[in-house]
């Protein structure tokens, strides 16, 4: 399961730039951030990240890393909770 060099090179540009790097600026604005879109850590939605659950502690991880989803927004996990357990279960990350 290789990619080619093209989708190394994207895969690496969306990690530096992120996906949204070649949308207008009024495209970005417009855009709504999804808790289902890879940059948000699943971890955090479904409670268990171990980046926050040991903060402070000899076991402290620090932040999560880019490629596990760093972003640990509240207003991410609020909407993600409303779910009911059915939806949730469609997206697999309990």
């Amino acid at each position: 399961n290789t990619l080619s060099a093209k989708d190394a090179m994207k895969a690496q540009m969306d990690a530096l730039m992120g996906r949204d790097r070649n949308l207008s600026t009024e495209e970005r604005a417009r855009r709504k951030p999804h808790f289902s879109d890879p940059e948000h850590n699943k971890h955090y939605l479904a409670g268990l990240c171990p980046y926050s659950l040991f903060t402070n502690t000899k076991d402290d991880l620090g932040p999560p890393p880019a490629s596990n989803g760093d972003i640990c927004e509240a207003a991410m996990k609020a909407e993600y909770d409303k779910l009911s357990q059915e939806e949730k279960n469609k997206y697999g990350y309990e």
